[in-house]
């Protein structure tokens, strides 16, 4: 076979380590978020078992940490715990606004309402008026 330099050796030991590297960081991404969320996934199964079981799956005799680490995790349920509850804390903010506007809408929509009802007393004839789906309607 073919004889190898010394050389050759070293940038086949920086192609490993980069080769390595990029590795590394695609299984941070990827599937270490996904042995998060069947780590919590688990934990809630586990505590949600039924009733003629949980004296053999006792929740409280589980090792949580023994349990994420068999997920190939490094944090301690702890921080795992800390890190869903500020992930469900964003998210939950990010609805929050979604819902201000909304609730802004409708206060917008019943003071409308409102003017329109004052308008048609103001007018200082007798009308009947009529409830329909989208408000108060005044006939001619």
């Amino acid at each position: 076979g073919p004889c190898t330099s010394a050389g050759d050796g070293k940038q086949d030991k920086k192609a490993w380590k980069a080769a390595e590297k990029e590795a590394d960081e695609v299984m941070e991404q990827g599937l270490l978020a996904m042995g998060r969320r069947a780590y919590r996934a688990f934990i809630r199964a586990y505590s949600a078992k039924e009733k003629a079981v949980r004296h053999i799956f006792s929740s409280r005799a589980l090792h949580v940490g023994h349990v994420a680490r068999s997920f190939a995790l490094k944090e301690s349920p702890k921080e795992l715990k800390a890190a869903g509850q500020a992930a469900k804390a964003k998210a939950k903010e990010a609805r929050s606004g979604e819902r201000k506007v909304t609730a802004l809408n409708w206060k917008q929509q019943a003071a409308g309402k409102k003017e329109r009802e004052e308008e048609v007393e103001e007018d200082g004839r007798a009308r009947k008026k009529k409830r329909t789906a989208t408000g108060t309607f005044t006939p001619k």
